[in-house]
């Protein structure tokens, strides 16, 4: 089973009694460090986060997580990091570490419970972005395909290339169509290829992360060399103060700001949430 990536906004605390031996186990690790926060997940086990961070770090518990048989209690850590290849990397358990004591598994938690590099928190949510892009591209391309086969539009060769960029130039000189609705139908036709112009088979984005720090406010920006792609790059990454970012760039966030968590807006970008976007990808100039 591969590891599940969790949004702190995604989870709601569980409504019961735990344990003495896991809150005892949660308290300990606080203790450790001030910056981790728990949640209980479950009768058994309970969250690990901090402030400000998208994604929980993962999970702690007390109680019988074996899968072979019916065992004793142990303390439990569940995080990405850890391969336990005692268990099949299909189960919960090759991503946990468990101990009758509790020393070990603390320490464990402690290396393990990190927190998500930009890298790591763009890649989890690329698959996110990329359906979207998709489910809006196959939107266009069917639009597209109606309106162009109502209009008497080739599909291919020159005479279709000739013809669209006729009809555009009418369209924008404000040319009055003899029959209203074939001037509407150009119109739409016009601006359905125009957002196709803007998601080709390749997409290139910036992905931006937008976040508070004891000083100022930065924002980490991720060129993503194409959006619909969910491996094998690893996009160079800047880090801004949040007020410097270019206009552009902030007149994009501006608009994802007002959208809802998981809209896309063409040829601006998507919204993940109100601080984490990907925005359609600006010149190189814009970085420098």
């Amino acid at each position: 089973m591969r590891h599940s990536h969790t949004l702190v906004a995604d989870t709601h605390p569980y409504i019961g009694t735990q344990s003495d031996m896991l809150l005892g186990f949660c308290q300990a690790l606080c203790r450790s460090d001030r910056k981790l926060k728990t949640k209980p997940r479950t009768e058994n086990t309970t969250w690990v986060y901090a402030d400000n961070e998208l994604f929980m770090r993962g999970w702690i518990g007390w109680g019988d997580f074996q899968t072979t048989r019916q065992g004793s209690n142990k303390f439990a850590v569940y995080a990405r990091d850890i391969e336990n290849c005692k268990y099949s990397d299909h189960t919960d358990q090759y991503h946990m570490k468990m101990s009758l004591s509790m020393a070990p598994t603390l320490k464990a938690a402690k290396r393990n419970l990190t927190k998500y590099t930009t890298h790591e928190v763009e890649k989890v949510l690329r698959p996110a972005v990329r359906d979207r892009v998709q489910e809006v591209r196959n939107v266009l391309r069917n639009k597209q395909r109606a309106l162009q086969d109502g209009l008497g539009i080739q599909s291919y060769g020159r005479g279709r290339s000739k013809l669209t960029q006729e009809l555009r130039h009418l369209a924008m000189s404000a040319h009055t169509f003899s029959d209203p609705q074939f001037g509407q139908d150009v119109q739409e036709f016009i601006e359905v290829s125009k957002g196709l112009d803007s998601l080709p088979d390749g997409v290139p984005m910036d992905f931006i992360h937008i976040y508070p720090t004891p000083w100022e406010t930065r924002a980490d920006v991720l060129a993503v060399s194409d959006a619909l792609v969910t491996y094998g790059d690893t996009p160079t990454q800047l880090t801004w103060v949040a007020d410097e970012l270019p206009e552009s760039v902030m007149g994009k966030v501006a608009v994802m700001q007002m959208c809802e968590d998981g809209q896309y807006v063409a040829d601006v970008g998507f919204r993940v949430n109100e601080h984490t976007f990907y925005l359609h990808k600006e010149s190189d100039d814009t970085w420098e």
